[in-house]
Formats: structure tokens, C-alpha cells, sequence
């Protein structure tokens, strides 16, 4: 009995000797004929063989976010051949893919490479159209699709081809709105570049096209600031003119245009630009409605203030909109004139001129110099003689006292008095015009006989 289950089990040993040979023979034939199949960027196909297959044999793409590689297996006469197709690279790097191949619980990989794409060009953008619309017209294109692709720009041009304005927009923008165009001025032609991503330009799309008229009234060429006398004014009335009305127009049509004033836009600018602008006090103007007549593009308005009620060393904002039209539209962009008024007689940078009198030489005043006035007291205010004080910020200080010019004035006589340093003054001859915001300097040393200081401070301004 013992010797029958010893030869039993001898038996069932050999035949696991045989089968576990088997399956490694079947391991050692199943095999693929290459390991790697490499590409250039253009599509194409290539194949391999699966050797050694004793059963069923499937074959996957395993690597993720492949899809331009795809494989089939073809079996043929026992033979198994397997055909791996790509699609055209038309990105700037190479890729790759993984292809696993199963036989039963057996996998061998083959490794797919394909190399990028070398562009010689960048493609210029596709469908580019245009559309017109009142004072505008709006571009929308689609970019390429190469990966080479990085940016545009664009370049609006006048019928004549003249250059208007350009403009650089990023991946991902396919749409523009030109603004600003006239119907009266014809085709305008916009050409869109495309730049790759080393910024290099590529080809050019372009189209033609015309606004529609657009009637929209706005404020043109309004001054940002304006001067108030106080002591050397002429009057209690200033005039504030600029331009109202819009770029295109119907000829003949009268527009009533009516205004309002926004008092909250004075505390906004008071916080952007951290100033202390009070509100125009309402019976210091008033605003009636305008009658546009239809003759010309722009018109000339004026707004008249009273400065009886405004007082000294103070700055007053008056911020007027266009509230309505009795016709057609208002442009958004331009409906808002914010006039500043600095009440001050002197204060302010001006450019500083030697006149013939002057005892100093032409090389003490350097072309186009600035010199600020700086406002000191009720009745008194100082400058830099010569350019040394106050030119780099209206608070400089540390110049010596006898470079100073020191100016006073009689509240009652409006005589101006001008003195440099400790040096005493033996004629005045000073005039400021309150019109021209000029400051004519004209002054005689005491103790030196003869000798003026003689020039004229002009072209005033709030900054430098």
C-alpha cells in the first residue's frame, strides 16, 4: 500500500514538473518583436509581431490622455501582427504612449514615441469677421490650432492705410470692439498677426469694414484746472469753455441736451487722490439747457461762475454730466466735465524767463525751468531765486535765505512787493495778470545800483 502512494505521488510531481515546464516555455516563447516604435511628427503607421502565442492575445492602449494612438491586432496563417496608427503631432513637444499586449495572465509593453512638431510658420487666425455697429465694429475670429500658437496683435488702419491705433491681445481673446470710428471716414481695415510662443510673427488675416453712424453727444477738451483770483481779479465772473457734442451728426436735427451735477463724484476723487476739493457752492453757477443746432460736430459751451462766494487758499470741484438728450444717445466714456478751480493769485509751477533788465547772466536760466510758488500766508507767498528753492517738489526746502524771493501784498492796494533774501528793494515794479496767469518780476537793489532782477514767470500750472 505505502509503495502505491509513493508512486502516486511521483506521478502527480511529474506531471507539475511538465506543465510548470510548459508554462515556462510558453513564457519564455511570448514576446513581442520590438519594444519601442518611434515616429516622426506626421502621422503614419507601423508595426510588430507577437510571437510565441499559445492562446487568445488582446492589445490595449494603457497610458492615459493618448488618444492619437491607437493599435489592432491582425492574425493571419497563426501569424499575430500588430498595427499601431498615429495622428499628426502638432504640438512643439514630443510625446509618447504605452501599448500593452496580454496573452492569458501575460503582458508585454511596447513603448510608442513621436517626436514634435518643427514649425516654420505661425498660422494666421480662421474666420475672421467683422461687424458694424454705431461708432464701432466688432471683430471675432478663432485662433489656430497649432501648439505652436501664442498671441496676436492687432493694427487698425484708416482707408489710406495709416496706422490708428494697435494692440497686443493674449491666447484666448478672439473677440475686439474698436470704438471710436466714423462712418464719414470709410473702410477701416483691421489686420490681426499671429505670434508664436517665442514671440516670433507669423501670418497676417484681414478684413475691411465701415462703422455705422453713431450720434452721441460728450464733453471735449475740457481743462482739468483752473485758476480764481482773489485779490487781483478783475471781475466776479470766470469763464470756463470747452467743447460739447458728437463725432458724427445729423444735419439740421436740433438736440436739447440737459445737465446735472453729481456731488458724490467729488468725494471720489477726494479719496483716489487723497486732495480736499469742496463741492461748488450751487448759487455760485447755473446750468440751463443747451440747444445743439446740428450745423457742426462740437460746439463751443461755456459754464460762468460767480466767485463773490468762494474764498481764499480754497479748491472747489464742479462735476457736470449730460443727464439727457432730446434725441439720439449720450457716450458714456465723455459725459462728465470735472472742472477744478484753485482759488489762489500766485500759487503754482511756472517756467521762469530772463528779461532784458536782469543784472544775472542768460546762463543763470536754463531753458525751460520750473519754479514753484509757494503759497506761505494770507498775504504772502516765496519763490525760488535763481531755481534754488521749491523746483524738484512744491515742500523742498534748506536753501539759504538770501535765495529765496520773498512776496507780499497789500490786500487793499494789490501792490506786489518782492524781495530777495535780506536784500532790501528800492523800486517795485511787479505786475501779475490775473488773464494770462503771469507773473512779471521787476525789482531794484537798494544797495546796489543799477542792478535788477528782471524776468517773467509764465505757462502756470497745478504740476511740474
Amino acid at each position: 500500500m505505502k509503495l502505491k502512494y509513493i508512486t502516486s505521488l511521483f506521478f502527480l510531481l511529474a506531471v507539475f514538473a511538465c506543465e510548470s515546464d510548459k508554462e515556462e516555455e510558453s513564457l519564455q516563447l511570448f514576446e513581442l518583436s520590438e519594444t519601442a516604435l518611434n515616429f516622426e511628427s506626421a502621422p503614419g503607421q507601423q508595426t510588430f509581431d507577437v510571437l510565441g502565442t499559445t492562446q487568445e492575445v488582446s492589445a490595449t492602449v494603457a497610458s492615459e490622455d493618448t488618444p492619437w494612438c491607437t493599435v489592432e491586432l491582425k492574425k493571419e496563417n497563426n501569424k499575430v501582427t500588430g498595427v499601431v496608427t498615429v495622428e499628426e503631432n502638432t504640438k512643439v513637444k514630443s510625446r509618447t504612449a504605452l501599448i500593452e499586449v496580454n496573452q492569458g495572465t501575460q503582458k508585454r509593453n511596447l513603448l510608442v514615441r513621436q517626436t514634435q512638431k518643427y514649425f516654420t510658420t505661425v498660422q494666421k487666425v480662421q474666420n475672421l469677421q467683422a461687424l458694424a455697429g454705431p461708432g464701432c465694429v466688432i471683430l471675432n475670429w478663432e485662433e489656430p490650432t497649432e501648439d505652436n500658437f501664442g498671441h496676436v496683435a492687432l493694427n487698425i488702419k484708416d482707408s489710406r492705410e495709416e496706422v490708428l491705433k494697435s494692440v497686443s491681445l493674449e491666447k484666448g481673446v478672439i473677440t475686439y470692439q474698436a470704438d471710436g470710428l466714423l462712418s464719414t471716414a470709410g473702410e477701416y481695415i483691421f489686420e490681426i498677426q499671429s505670434f508664436d510662443k517665442e514671440n516670433e510673427p507669423g501670418e497676417i488675416a484681414t478684413v475691411r469694414c465701415r462703422a455705422n453712424k453713431k450720434v452721441a453727444f460728450q464733453f471735449k477738451d475740457v481743462p482739468a484746472h483752473q485758476y480764481v483770483g482773489y485779490y487781483f481779479k478783475t471781475s466776479d465772473e470766470i469763464f470756463t469753455t470747452f467743447l460739447l457734442g458728437s463725432n458724427e451728426f445729423n444735419e439740421g436735427e436740433e438736440i436739447t441736451i440737459g445737465f446735472e451735477v453729481d456731488p458724490s463724484l467729488v468725494k471720489e476723487y477726494n479719496e483716489a487722490n487723497n486732495t480736499d476739493l469742496l463741492l461748488m457752492p450751487a448759487e455760485a453757477y447755473a446750468l440751463q439747457d443747451y440747444q445743439f443746432n446740428g450745423t457742426q460736430a462740437y460746439q463751443s459751451f461755456q459754464v460762468i461762475v460767480n466767485t463773490s462766494t468762494l474764498q481764499d487758499r480754497k479748491r472747489y470741484a464742479l462735476p457736470i454730466k449730460i443727464a439727457s438728450v432730446s434725441a439720439n444717445a449720450i457716450e458714456a466714456s465723455g459725459n462728465l466735465a470735472f472742472l477744478i478751480y484753485h482759488v489762489d493769485d500766485l500759487e503754482g509751477w511756472y517756467t521762469v524767463e530772463r528779461l532784458p533788465k536782469c543784472g544775472e547772466p542768460a546762463s543763470s536760466y536754463p531753458v525751460g525751468a520750473r519754479r514753484y510758488i509757494k503759497r506761505t500766508g494770507d498775504y504772502t507767498w516765496e519763490t525760488g531765486y535763481l531755481f534754488s528753492r521749491y523746483t524738484s517738489s512744491t515742500d523742498a526746502t534748506g536753501a539759504p535765505v538770501n535765495q529765496i524771493q520773498f512776496i507780499k501784498i497789500d490786500p487793499d492796494t494789490k501792490k506786489l512787493h518782492i524781495q530777495q533774501g535780506n536784500y532790501e528793494t528800492s523800486e517795485d515794479l511787479n505786475v501779475f495778470d490775473p488773464v494770462k496767469n503771469e507773473l512779471h518780476i521787476e525789482y531794484l537793489y537798494t544797495a546796489w545800483a543799477g542792478w535788477w532782477t528782471h524776468e517773467r514767470m509764465f505757462n502756470r500750472s497745478v504740476s511740474k
